[in-house]
């Protein structure tokens, strides 16, 4: 599916206004990868498995798919052994313990990341994995504790973000690229997950997408930001980000080789367009929808994200424009909570964009609902991106959900380290199944009234 070659075509994501596209091209046969939904191991094979020795990073990747060793990452500590199931460490539901999703403590250092990338590369293009810098939450608010807040909050509204594992996500795509593709948002959840699987990567530093590199700075949409630009982790798998802003910039581009988020803002310049920016929005995604139809076989397998929740001051919580006083206030989704339709739908982007789902992708990442508690974890100054971890962290928990639901990643079977049989990771309806819903749990309640009272 890449221009790196005849990969075999899996599963594309697409979010708009964060339009993210995610892309599966396998590198590898997928016999190997031996785990089920609907089964689990024979107790011998799983004995076996379970003793196997446990390798090195560079030890397992250099044993290949199929050797009979093991692999436990050092901080997450979650095994991934030879028949495909994983194994969480033990203490692994430890309320007192951040989620591996939300631990900045083990994160690398810049030099761990960065050290080998030379002075003539683009920063972003080298220097990535883990290097949020002044996006961290820490850093944009100092002694506050946010992200620890929004993962208290997450939990409490029935997220088990303790449960998600880099193993399993790794088992998921493993042999594959992942790839993000989008907007500003789109690159937040790239960096996310490309962070939270770093312990399956040999080197930090970001490598270019294709090989060659004018193939890959022709991929380069937009003049001020970076080509794209991948992790590589073991076992022939990457996780990649591009930027992309609009739909119609998708079509002109190779879509099979890169993923995409875009900007629809009423604010928008479309070079002088006098057309209302929803036509615009409706009349681009209808064409991508044709487009994607009339191509679908040389196409990966597509996943729609919503557009995220902004918290500005405003009905809707919608960015008010670049006229509005600054520093912008961010306050709760009132509106959401009081059950505005529109609202409720995820704002007038997600709404017009519905319809076409079903023809424009294969399965719907819905994240909007999910967000909405998050008022207080944006960006110091603005009420649009996140800091991190916060919601693109949540966003790769709901991504994970989203592969193992839809059948579009592979099975993974994920047992405690020590207790009953291994089951089916998350079989049954998603933790956040009542809020992508529309429907707000006693907890969300609970919050949005204290934060509404903290906001007045």
């Amino acid at each position: 599916m890449t221009a790196a070659g005849g990969r075999r075509r899996l599963p594309l994501l697409l979010h708009w206004a964060a339009l993210l596209v995610l892309a599966l091209a396998a590198r590898y046969p997928l016999q190997w990868l031996h785990s089920s939904l609907g089964s689990t191991p024979s107790p011998r094979s799983a004995m076996a498995a379970a003793a196997a020795p446990l390798m090195t990073l560079e030890q397992w990747a250099a044993a290949g798919p199929g050797a009979e060793v093991a692999y436990r990452t050092p901080h997450s500590r979650c095994t991934l052994l030879p028949d495909g199931r994983v194994q969480l460490a033990p203490g692994w539901d430890n309320s007192s313990s951040l989620p591996f999703l939300f631990d900045t403590a083990s994160m690398p250092t810049r030099q761990a990341a960065c050290g080998s990338c030379d002075a003539s590369s683009h920063g972003v293009q080298c220097c990535g994995a883990c290097m949020f810098g002044d996006r961290l939450c820490a850093a944009g608010y100092p002694g506050q504790n946010r992200s620890a807040a929004a993962a208290e909050l997450l939990m409490r509204n029935g997220f088990p973000l303790q449960d998600l594992t880099p193993c399993e996500l790794f088992a998921r795509i493993r042999g594959r690229t992942l790839w993000f593709a989008g907007d500003s948002h789109t690159w937040g959840a790239f960096a996310a997950a490309e962070c939270f699987l770093r312990e399956f990567a040999q080197s930090l530093s970001r490598r270019p997408a294709l090989h060659d590199p004018a193939e890959n700075l022709a991929l380069r949409l937009l003049s001020h930001v970076s080509a794209p630009a991948c992790l590589e982790l073991v076992h022939g798998t990457r996780v990649c980000g591009i930027r992309v802003d609009t739909a119609a910039a998708l079509q002109t581009k190779r879509a099979s080789t890169a993923p995409f988020h875009v900007h629809y803002s009423p604010f928008s310049d479309f070079k002088g367009s006098s057309e209302p920016i929803r036509q615009t929005y409706v009349r681009e995604l209808t064409d991508l929808t044709a487009w994607r139809q009339q191509h679908a076989l040389q196409l990966p397998r597509l996943v729609w994200m919503e557009t995220g929740p902004q918290h500005f001051f405003t009905p809707q919580g919608l960015y008010p424009g670049p006229q509005a006083p600054k520093p912008y206030r961010c306050r709760p989704l009132q509106a959401w909570y009081q059950g505005d339709p529109e609202t409720r739908a995820g704002s007038w982007r997600n709404a017009a964009v519905a319809p076409l789902v079903p023809r424009l992708a294969d399965t719907h990442l819905r994240i909007y609902n999910a967000s909405v508690p998050l008022w207080e974890s944006h960006m110091p100054g603005e009420c649009s991106h996140w800091c991190h971890p916060a919601a693109y962290e949540l966003w790769v928990f709901l991504l994970n959900d989203v592969l193992r639901d839809s059948g579009l990643g592979s099975a993974v079977v994920v047992q405690r380290a020590m207790g009953p049989p291994p089951d089916a990771a998350g079989a049954g309806p998603s933790a956040a199944a009542a809020l992508a819903a529309g429907a707000a749990s006693p907890a969300v309640a609970a919050s949005a009234a204290e934060a509404a009272t903290a906001a007045r």
